[in-house]
């Protein structure tokens, strides 16, 4: 960790200067019609008893004067169409629209004691060379709990402000002497302990998330340093993994702002 400290400290100068240049115009693509997807190119899909599906969604550059009709083709599944899963046959992106939304459905009845894979991919003859494979991970939900996420960790983060991820480090997530849904995590930065909070309302979607809360008193004298996250973390519950953007930040501007996935030991 202490490598990776210095050496964000030794950016965040320029990481300063740079912030004050000005935004940057935005451009606007003119090139070859692609389809692909727009979400991402994998999830995970817990299917719970009431069948809830999981949305995907295709989409275009720019809009266009015809209907696109775009073929959905299983890749690769484990389980089996009309028993573990369905989904359509195809899709359409409607005349003068640039996306189209499906859904995939799992059958609750035939996951209770398996997990599948599912991988589907976009037939057409605009279909990009990227983004057009969509690999769905489907698994009986695995209930949450609390004391099962106490423990050491190995981190993997990849900052904003470096090409190459950092080298995997430990932390360690810990009992909140306050109790609640949330544990305290050190290891990752100096200072501190920070809070984590989970959000085990939806059993279908557990996350949790790092309220902005202080960090540290005076950090390489760019004076109180804080932390949170940029959106909510996702929690896999079954393989007791977490994973959620976050970012430091002092007075002057960020310190850090990184994907960082805690994988437990």
């Amino acid at each position: 960790m202490n490598s990776r400290f210095n050496t964000i400290l030794f950016l965040f100068a320029l990481i300063i200067l740079v912030s004050g240049c000005g935004e940057v115009e935005p451009s606007i693509y003119e090139g070859d019609l692609f389809i692909s997807y727009t979400r991402g190119t994998e999830g995970r899909y817990v299917v719970l008893a009431q069948n809830v599906p999981y949305p995907m969604q295709i989409g275009i550059p720019y809009p266009v004067d015809q209907d696109l009709n775009v073929v959905l083709k299983v890749i690769h599944a484990t389980g089996t169409e009309g028993v573990q899963f369905d989904l359509p046959s195809s899709v359409t992106i409607r005349k003068g629209q640039v996306i189209a939304n499906f859904h995939v459905y799992g059958h609750a009845d035939y996951m209770t004691d398996r997990s599948d894979t599912l991988v589907i991919g976009i037939e057409h003859d605009n279909a990009a060379t990227f983004a057009n494979e969509y690999t769905i991970f489907m698994q009986p939900p695995c209930e949450f709990v609390l004391e099962e996420f106490i423990g050491d960790y190995t981190a993997y983060e990849q900052s904003d402000y470096e090409d190459s991820p950092y080298d995997p480090y430990a932390v360690n997530f810990a009992e909140n002497p306050k109790g609640g849904d949330t544990l305290v995590v050190t290891g990752m930065w100096p200072g501190e302990p920070f809070k984590v909070v989970f959000n085990t309302a939806d059993p279908s979607n557990y996350t949790f998330n790092i309220p902005d809360q202080f960090l540290l008193a005076n950090l390489g004298d760019y004076g109180e340093t804080r932390i949170s996250d940029e959106g909510q973390g996702l929690v896999l519950t079954c393989e007791h993994e977490l994973s959620i953007r976050y970012q430091i930040y002092v007075a002057e501007g960020y310190f850090e702002r990184a994907l960082i996935k805690f994988v437990k030991d």
